[in-house]
């Protein structure tokens, strides 16, 4: 088995597995791609302070005992009080609104443009590190007395801790540990209203409103917390102001001490999301107008002072400002940059910083049906001066990308994604990109990635998957990006791209990130007609090939656990979900939602850890020179075969076998490969290996071989061939047919009882015990017919497994139910008549003991008084005995 060093492996002892994965290719651009200047003025703002500031710690009264995951309350039934949470409104822009640009036809580009989806490389994607149950509707319903939906649900790892958010309701696990009772990781705070950190404040908005729409993620660089969700008291009223809580921890211990933070804004800040920046924390919400039927009120940004949010001094702390830019106002015409602004993320640094002053980078998709050519990514650049306490936002570029059609569901319906045993379908949310913009600076820890000093940005959003532009529902998949700057950000492109969409499961609800050793990995829903919305993963090694996503596919929740579809009021999913890592930068950490079964929307989370070998080991070199020690003779008579294969090199963690061009699989354990059940023909097998940083030899050991059939020609045995009569006394009637010249007999006699005959093999002596038996023909030689037998209708041979009998034929052998019926033609003038066993009759050909064989007419009776019958040559015949012919293989 592969090994890697991850802290999650060690404490619960996983094991790593491998899979497989489908993605597309496109022609790699060796050089970034150019972009289209948006020539728009910058947008200005102004810093001010909180409008309330609080410090506090956690109340020692919650820090109970830990609580079993398990434990928790599960959703109770569906009559109980569900609330969809507030906001999260499509961007109307996307919907053909007032104030898009108008006379642009659905876009039809991605006809005949996308490269076919194909398997590239077999190769594993890492089994997960470790799993466990996260927040689910239960928590809602024994805290507020309700359960809502969806459950945005996003968390984010430090070293030691988790924290994960929903709507609307917050915990925190210890990574270091397993409880007592053997679950892990520990659970050192019990699901609570995010509003609790707010306790005791006395705030009458964020210790008492919770509106949900959380983030959470860990400031690596400072060592903190930063967990905020929105607060609505007066949604619906002209100006708000509607409030964003926001609360910093003082130190990397989130059961310690908290800034508490109030901003406040006169238009809703729906869908806040957040970005961590070297001078601030940015944030980005679309804008509404709930009190006028929610009217769009363009794109806001912010930035936060990060610098002093986390002081343990409360006057430094307090200090913090936000500066906030509603670039609504500069929206004149209806149709300028300003104007179309909406579904932006900021940057979210991870790794080494940006460099000092570089400005955050926002980003939004266009979609060309929208009025823009071609499809593109938007890029406006955010730049603070705390010191004067200004700021400007201000348009960058944008930069083309492939076609694309973000048009999931006709008309940007949000209730199209299907499910199984339901026409109800699931929000796409195609219009928007989707949780997080990752940002990485490879200037000051470029691993060995062969490229020069760059930054990267990894982003994701849902786009219709099936290429027929004339079915407007189709299934949804994820176009995935890596763009890249050699110039500090001043101009961007597409390193590379990519659609998820490997078969016809709709695939949305993603997060994209990147490792710090340049490993791309994608978290996502799926589910179809017939496929139970479920969790999974897949990605990519930075040696893959550029613009695929080759690594296997694994669901972070097994399939018989998320077997639910969401009914009734469930049409919204999600409304996002996180791909986070570790600051180690190797740990990933996805979490999302699930159902158990099938609810109006008693959603389920989970949280899945999984890493890839190369991010803790930055060897590049794969372990080449595999030998095959062991093989078949060439060519073989056997249905089988076994391979044993070695490599000197000291770092081979494990080996890949492959027969015949199909799916790779693992082949470490004794370093032998074993196959059965092979056909006639050529066989080609290969072996790799490959080391713990999941680097694989690039040029297998390959052995090439051809099996070849056997040919048996049995012949009856005379002293177990043998003729039986329906129900006759007779001594001789059904015994050997020594005493009757040699002849077999079907048909009937003069009383109109019938003649049955059993032929008698000793292919266990003529086959290897065993034996793979391929094709088997039955010749019995015609000695003439008595009589008249037209109306007997098609000769049957029966076969029973083990046997009819022994040498002593009895009458019951007459009556046997046979397994299986072989027919002939009628019997027609000839010499030798041939019965050539069906397939389903080969296994019973024995290679250990007798075969037998009954040969009988369809029917019972010719009608008739007279003895109408054929005879067959029997095995006392030298020459003309019956013979069994027997195509077969060696076990």
């Amino acid at each position: 088995m592969k090994t890697k060093n991850s802290r999650l492996m060690k404490i619960v002892g996983l094991l790593f597995v491998s899979v497989l994965i489908l993605s597309m290719t496109i022609p790699a651009t060796a050089a970034p791609i150019a972009e289209r200047p948006m020539g728009v003025s910058g947008i200005p703002g102004t810093a001010v302070a909180a409008d309330k500031f609080f410090v506090t710690t956690l109340p020692l009264a919650q820090l109970t005992a830990p609580v079993r995951v398990e434990d928790w309350p599960n959703p109770g039934p569906d009559p109980l009080p569900l609330k969809m949470t507030r906001g999260d409104f499509q961007i109307p822009r996307r919907t053909g609104n007032a104030n898009s640009p108008s006379g642009f036809a659905r876009s039809s580009d991605r006809a005949n443009v996308l490269p076919p989806q194909k398997k590239l490389i077999d190769v594993p994607m890492p089994s997960l590190d470790a799993a466990w149950a996260g927040l689910n509707q239960g928590n809602n319903r024994a805290i507020f007395g309700y359960g809502v939906y969806p459950p945005d649900t996003n968390g984010a790892a430090s070293d030691l801790y988790y924290i994960q958010t929903v709507n609307s309701t917050f915990t925190i696990w210890d990574l270091t540990t397993v409880s007592p009772n053997g679950v892990f990781p520990m659970n050192i705070y019990a699901p609570q209203k995010i509003s609790t950190l707010w306790k005791n404040t006395n705030d009458g908005v964020c210790d008492v409103w919770d509106d949900g729409d959380p983030v959470v993620f860990f400031d690596e660089a400072k060592s903190v917390w930063v967990l905020t969700q929105f607060a609505l008291p007066n949604y619906g009223v002209a100006g708000g102001p509607y409030f964003e809580c926001i609360a910093v921890s003082q130190t990397a211990n989130p059961l310690g001490s908290w800034n508490l933070y109030r901003y406040s804004f006169n238009v809703m800040n729906d869908y806040p999301k957040f970005g961590t920046w070297q001078d601030g924390y940015y944030m980005s919400i679309n804008q509404f107008a709930p009190e006028a039927a929610s009217a769009w009120r363009g794109q806001g940004v912010a930035v936060f002072e990060r610098d002093v949010m986390s002081s343990a001094n409360p006057a430094v702390a307090a200090t913090a400002r936000m500066i906030y830019i509603d670039t609504y106002p500069s929206c004149t015409t209806g149709a300028e940059p300003a104007c179309v602004l909406g579904g932006m993320l900021p940057s979210d640094m991870e790794g080494a910083p940006a460099p000092v002053g570089a400005p955050n980078f926002f980003m939004q998709f266009d979609d060309d049906s929208w009025g823009y050519s071609p499809d593109q990514l938007q890029i406006w650049t955010f730049t603070t001066n705390w010191a004067a306490g200004t700021a400007s936002f201000a348009p960058l570029a944008a930069v083309p990308v492939a076609p694309f059609d973000s048009e999931v569901c006709a008309g940007y319906a949000r209730n199209c994604i299907p499910q199984p045993n339901t026409t109800v379908g699931v929000d796409a949310i195609a219009d928007r990109l989707m949780y997080r913009l990752q940002f990485r600076n490879f200037a000051a820890d470029t691993p060995a990635l062969g490229q020069p000093a760059h930054f990267t940005l990894v982003v994701n959003h849902t786009v219709d998957a099936n290429t027929d532009p004339a079915l407007n529902n189709g299934y949804a998949g994820i176009r995935w990006y890596e763009l890249q700057s050699t110039d500090s950000g001043a101009t961007w492109g597409v390193h590379q791209y990519g659609d998820l969409a490997p078969d016809a499961k709709s695939r949305w609800m993603g997060s994209a990130a990147m490792d710090a050793m340049g490993n791309i990995a994608v978290g996502y829903s799926v589910s179809s007609s017939t496929y139970a919305p479920n969790m999974a993963y897949s990605g990519r090694l930075f040696t893959d090939p550029l613009n695929t996503l080759p690594r296997t596919e694994k669901v972070a929740v097994s399939t018989t656990t998320a077997a639910g579809s969401q009914l009734g009021l469930g049409y919204r999913w999600g409304d996002y979900s996180a791909l986070d890592l570790a600051p180690d930068g190797c740990e990933f950490f996805f979490t999302s939602e699930y159902l158990r079964g099938s609810t109006a929307a008693e959603w389920y989370t989970s949280v899945a850890a999984f890493s890839n070998n190369s991010c803790w080991n930055a060897d590049a070199t794969a372990p080449n020179g595999t030998v095959i020690n062991a093989m078949p003779t060439d060519p073989s008579n056997s249905a089988s075969a076994h391979f044993a294969f070695s490599n000197a090199a000291t770092d081979v963690a494990g080996f890949d076998c492959q027969l015949d061009g199909g799916a790779w699989a693992d082949c470490t354990v004794g370093a032998v490969a074993d196959y059965t059940n092979l056909g006639v023909g050529s066989h080609t097998f290969n072996v790799r290996a490959y080391d713990t940083s999941s680097n694989y030899e690039a040029t297998p050991a390959t052995y090439t071989w051809n099996v070849v059939a056997l040919t048996a020609n049995v012949k009856s045995s005379a002293a177990e061939d043998g003729w039986i009569l329906e129900s006759a006394p007779a001594s001789l009637v059904g015994g050997p047919f020594s005493a009757t010249g040699g002849y077999l007999l079907v048909g009937d006699n003069v009383q109109k009882r019938q003649f049955r005959s059993v032929v008698s093999f000793d292919t266990g002596a003529a086959l290897t015990d065993g034996a793979v038996v391929l094709d088997a023909s039955l010749y019995l030689r015609s000695g003439g017919a008595v009589g008249t037998v037209t109306g007997f209708g098609p000769l049957m041979t029966d076969i029973v497994t083990p046997s009819f009998g022994t040498a002593a034929l009895a009458a019951s052998d007459f009556e046997a139910l046979s397994s299986l019926n072989n027919s002939t033609d009628a019997f027609a003038s000839g010499v030798w008549y041939v019965a050539a066993l069906k397939p389903a009759a080969l296994p019973s050909v024995s290679s250990t003991a007798l075969t037998q064989f009954r040969v009988k007419f369809a029917r019972g009776s010719n009608g008739n008084t007279a003895a109408d019958y054929l005879t067959f040559f029997s095995g006392e015949s030298a020459t003309l005995q019956p013979v069994l012919t027997i195509t077969y293989l060696l076990p």
